[in-house]
C-alpha cells in the first residue's frame, strides 16, 4: 500500500479542488474528513489482532478496499457532516459522490503498488484480489520499519505536487484561515501510521 499520508494528500486533494462546488459548512472540514476517510480502508490491519488472515475476505486489502467499502466509509462520512451542516438532499448527494471517490482511491492506489496480494475491488461480489497492469508505486511495509522512508520520499514526488495544486488552484490568500486545518491533517496521518506501527 501506500503510506497514509500518500491516501490523505490525494483524498484531501480532491476536496480542495472540489471546494467552490461545496456547501458552505463542507468547504473548510470537508479536506480534512476526506483525508481521514481516504486512510480508512487500512484499518483492516487490526483484523491481525483478531487471528484473520491477510488473504481472508476481512483481511488487509479484502473488503474494506472494495468499492462497496468506500461507499460505507462515505456514507459514514457524509452523516457526519449532514449532521453539522443541516443540508439539503443535493448537497449530501454531491457530497456523497464526492467522498466515495475520494476513499475509492485508496484501493485504486493500493493496485498500482509493486506487493501485497491485491485489493478485493469488487467485493462483496468477487472476492478475487486485483492489480493494475503497471506497478509504479513501491509496496509500504505495515508498521513502522526503515524502509518507509523511501516510500514516503516517492509519494511526495508522486502526490505532493497534487496536494499543492490543489491549494493553489484557488489561491493561497483565500485558503489563509484553513492553514490550520492543513497542519492539523498532515498530523492526523502521522499519528494514524504510529499507531498501526505499534499494534
Amino acid at each position: 500500500m501506500p503510506t497514509v499520508v500518500g491516501h490523505f494528500l490525494i483524498g484531501s486533494g480532491l476536496f480542495v479542488y472540489a471546494r467552490p462546488w461545496l456547501p458552505r459548512p463542507w468547504k473548510n472540514v470537508g479536506p480534512l474528513i476526506a483525508g481521514v476517510l481516504a486512510m480508512a480502508p487500512d484499518v483492516d490491519v487490526a483484523a491481525f489482532r483478531f487471528g484473520i488472515a491477510y488473504g481472508d475476505h476481512f483481511g488487509h486489502r479484502g473488503f474494506s478496499h472494495s468499492l462497496v467499502g468506500a461507499c460505507l466509509f462515505a456514507a459514514l462520512g457524509t452523516l457526519r457532516l449532514t449532521i453539522r451542516a443541516r443540508a439539503d438532499v443535493r448537497s449530501t448527494a454531491w457530497v456523497f459522490a464526492l467522498l466515495c471517490v475520494a476513499v475509492a482511491t485508496h484501493p485504486l492506489l493500493d493496485m498500482l503498488t509493486n506487493g501485497g496480494l491485491g485489493c478485493a475491488l469488487y467485493a462483496p461480489f468477487d472476492w478475487h484480489r486485483h492489480f493494475w497492469a503497471i506497478a509504479p508505486i513501491p509496496v509500504s511495509p505495515i508498521g513502522l520499519h526503515p524502509d518507509v522512508l523511501p516510500v514516503l520520499a516517492w509519494e511526495m514526488l508522486l502526490f505532493l505536487p497534487f496536494f499543492l495544486g490543489a491549494l493553489g488552484a484557488h489561491g493561497f490568500h483565500a485558503l489563509a484561515p484553513r492553514v490550520g486545518s492543513v497542519v492539523l491533517g498532515l498530523a492526523v496521518p502521522v499519528a494514524a501510521f504510529l499507531v498501526l506501527a505499534l499494534r
